[in-house]
């Protein structure tokens, strides 16, 4: 990533707590809706509502009759680094303090509770709240935010001045990390108290988030040092400010262009329009204490250990049940192996169920622990949280009059029933929510969808230094906006190879040294082919295939695959859907199959002799834009036409050495710009006002519907050109670019005096008009067919820049 080191933002930095808005740490929670407290918060509120425990054995439980887990795998295929990304932005949002001292609020075990001994009991310590608050139903209990609400990256740099000094490295601007690069954890230090040293004291919960970390602390220093780099005059608080900033760019891309659309579906939130004064970032106590809690359903029973090449590494995999607060696992394997573990299995579905290893087993060092979805629900009542009904109503959304009009999963709806007694009244808002079937295109129901666009709205319009009003170039924006997870995981650690979107389950297959032929199962594919001339071949859905060494033949099949064909003379087939494919290193062979309204991206690498060629069989290919196609030599059309799609098109075929037997290169409606191959083209504009260019060779032009640009280019590039339907009353011309006109000094030529050398150049026959280009300083001639007169006295058909 290549940084601009005028932009450090030292003069402007982010105030490490967040400042004194609704978005600065010790800010108060706000509320959405009513609170359901009947005295302000002393006696948690639904105090007439079924006990927690009870309701998680009824709903949540994710088990069989023999106590097996029922795997249910989210049905997008979207892997493990979903939930991953969710904790580890929750704790950049939000945190409530809870202990002893705010009083108990145990959870009573239900007799014949398949878990815990009866007459126990879930321990539950009450959040702290605002002094003065919670006097009486008129003046309810307050909760305030512990950290920064904004997305500012607090769980790595903390939310106060000290832990942030505390957090790097003596006399730099990097953040401390272990000498293997993992987060460390300090014994002795007052600030960070025997816990690990990093923005937030909940990074070690689980292995996955601790790698999560160290993986951002790793970015993070990789910035510091490229703005170094480009500007070794910067001081160290430019330097460390520069690189938090662009670190919460990255953040925030990620957050907002490709995990949150997961969720609440494409475009549910509106453009960004600039900072809002107005708006208040805080979080909503709703946000914090249910709807985000969401994430509890997606995880996974496995914290998978791969290898780079597929396999398990020796010192095996995690359960979940076993990956809490495990301090020395991380540094077994490296993160390497848990980020690749993560982004090749699938998250759980956005469901009513909860795996056992949270459900019963949360804390418990391999033996019962506690409820997660028990102390979900308590900690709603603790916090005095509406219903489900008193929430919707509030958001305007209206209340339900039956468990069935929640969802359409009959035995869910019958569930729930079950659990409250038929009486949708006392319906806790996590539950219910949860139960919603999924609208707008995400994962999430009516409820928790309208919730979380409030919340990610505010959050941004709300941040006086959000990035996309901060001040970045553009070109560094752009690249900074445009980064991924898999694109930090591949700058940041020794993972060699990952699918382009790692928020999508891929599995992953790897070759030896030798010659292999690896085949994709079911679902989605990473295929490895390391050394040797490998055969590697997708399948239906998207696959990522990467040919290493050798000669490879890459076969993607159905689906938007990815091939790259790495060192070698490679063979790249891309077959169905919209693909990218790039050669990479040699002479390589790119073909795509004869179908229409392909929208592949084609690059054939370092090496000459690339050749990009259309399989017989199907209908004609569509591309879309000149820079999807580059680095092949030649274009082999197999007898068929190429065309660009409605709107403005620009197919480029002129740095191509040969372009052989296409039918045709079309655009369709729109403006388009068409530039022919070395060889004789058939170039069709379409409807719209088009810009087309022959090049060399013998071209047939049409320019069709509108007001269309014949270009013509001087030297020794063009051929016997045929313009079929130049129409004088239809605004088209022809444009001159790069002829001499007969002079030594062209430049200093009047428009007439081009006009005047252009009409000496031109004949009248039965075809029509003929422009002898030899005689203007280029090559060949331009036939215009059926054209009995043309304009030399005015640029009203010409023009000459």
């Amino acid at each position: 990533m290549a940084v601009d080191p005028a932009v450090t933002f030292v003069n402007a930095p982010r105030p490490a707590n967040g400042g004194s808005g609704g978005g600065a740490a010790g800010a108060p929670q706000i509320r959405l809706g009513p609170h359901g407290y009947a005295d302000g918060g002393a006696t948690l509120a639904g105090a007439d509502r079924p006990n927690p425990r009870e309701i998680s054995n009824e709903v949540f439980s994710q088990v069989d009759a023999s106590g097996d887990l029922i795997d249910l795998p989210n049905a997008g295929g979207f892997s493990s680094l979903l939930w991953v990304w969710g904790q580890f932005l929750d704790h950049d949002l939000d945190q409530t303090n809870n202990g002893s001292a705010f009083g108990r609020a145990n959870i009573a075990v239900p007799d014949g509770d398949p878990v815990f001994a009866p007459g126990s009991a879930l321990g539950f310590n009450r959040s702290e709240f605002l002094s003065g608050a919670g006097t009486d139903a008129g003046n309810p209990r307050q909760f305030k935010n512990e950290i920064t609400a904004f997305i500012d990256g607090s769980n790595l740099y903390g939310s106060d001045a000290a832990k942030l000094a505390a957090l790097l490295a003596p006399g730099t601007a990097k953040l401390r990390l272990t000498g293997d690069g993992t987060i460390g954890f300090a014994s002795a230090d007052p600030v960070f108290r025997n816990g690990p040293v990093t923005g937030d004291t909940r990074a070690d919960e689980n292995v996955a988030l601790l790698s999560m970390h160290a993986l951002f602390a790793r970015e993070h220093n990789r910035i510091v040092a490229e703005l170094e780099a480009a500007d070794p005059g910067l001081t160290t608080a430019e330097l460390f400010e520069g690189a938090r900033a662009r670190v919460e760019a990255i953040l925030q891309a990620i957050t907002y262009n490709d995990f949150l659309p997961i969720l609440i579906g494409e475009g549910a939130i509106a453009e960004y329009e600039g900072f809002r004064p107005a708006v208040n970032p805080a979080i909503s106590l709703e946000f914090s204490t249910a709807i985000y809690r969401l994430g509890h359903t997606l995880l996974s029973p496995t914290i998978a250990r791969m290898n780079e090449d597929g396999s398990t590494v020796a010192q095996g995999n995690l359960a979940l049940r076993d990956a809490f607060q495990q301090r020395g696992v991380v540094e077994q394997t490296g993160i390497e192996a848990i980020l690749r573990g993560m982004s090749t299995t699938r998250s759980q579905e956005l469901d009513t169920f909860i795996i056992e290893d949270v459900r019963s087993l949360l804390f418990g060092g391999g033996g019962p622990g506690t409820d997660l979805a028990a102390l979900n629900i308590q900690r709603g009542r603790d916090h005095g949280l509406p219903t489900y009904n008193e929430m919707r109503v509030a958001l305007g959304l209206g209340a339900k009059t039956s468990f069935a009009q929640i969802t359409g999963d009959a035995a869910i709806a019958a569930r729930l029933s079950a659990a409250y007694d038929g009486d949708i009244s006392k319906l806790d808002l996590w539950v219910g929510g949860l139960a919603e079937d999924p609208v707008g295109g995400g994962m999430l129901g009516q409820t928790f969808r309208t919730v979380m666009i409030d919340q990610f709205t505010r959050l941004r319009d709300g941040d006086a230094f959000w990035s996309e009003g901060r001040g970045f170039g553009g070109e560094e924006f752009a690249e900074l906006w445009s980064t991924t997870i898999a694109d930090v995981i591949l700058r940041n650690s020794d993972v060699e190879v990952l699918q382009d979107d790692a928020f999508l389950a891929f599995a992953r297959l790897a070759g030896g040294p030798g010659a292999d032929t690896l085949t994709g199962g079911a679902g989605r594919n990473l295929i490895i082919g390391a050394g040797g001339n490998d055969r590697l071949v997708g399948a239906a859905l998207e696959d990522h295939l990467v040919g290493g060494d050798g000669a490879d033949r890459l076969e993607g099949r159905g689906g938007n695959d990815t091939l790259l064909g790495g060192a070698g003379d490679d063979t790249l087939l891309g077959g169905p859907g919209n693909d990218i494919l790039d050669g990479g290193d040699g002479a390589d062979v790119i073909r795509i199959s004869g179908l229409a309204a392909r929208n592949d991206v084609m690059d054939g690498g370092a090496g000459d002799g690339d050749v990009l060629r259309v399989e017989s069989g199907g209908g004609d290919v569509t591309l879309l834009s000149t820079d999807r196609i580059s680095g092949i030599e030649t274009f082999e059309g197999g007898g068929r036409a190429v065309r660009g799609t409605t709107g403005a098109n620009t197919l480029d075929f002129s740095d191509f050495i040969a372009v052989n037997n296409v039918a045709a290169i079309r655009g369709l409606a729109g403006a388009d710009r068409i530039t022919g191959g070395a060889g004789s083209d058939t170039i069709f504009g379409g409807s719209g006002n088009d810009a087309l260019t022959g090049g060399r060779g013998n071209d047939a032009i049409t320019g069709d519907i509108g007001a269309d640009v014949f270009v013509f280019l001087g030297g020794d590039v063009s051929g016997a050109d045929t313009v079929t339907d130049f129409d004088r009353s239809g605004n088209d011309v022809i444009r001159f670019l790069g002829f001499s006109f007969g002079s030594a000094n062209p430049g200093g030529l009047s428009n007439q005096a081009r006009l005047n050398a252009v009409a000496a150049a031109t004949t009248f026959d039965g075809g029509g008009a003929l422009i002898d280009l030899d005689d203007l300083g280029g090559s060949g001639d331009i036939r215009l067919a059926g054209v009995a007169a043309l304009a030399f006295g005015s640029s009203e058909d010409f023009l000459f820049a």
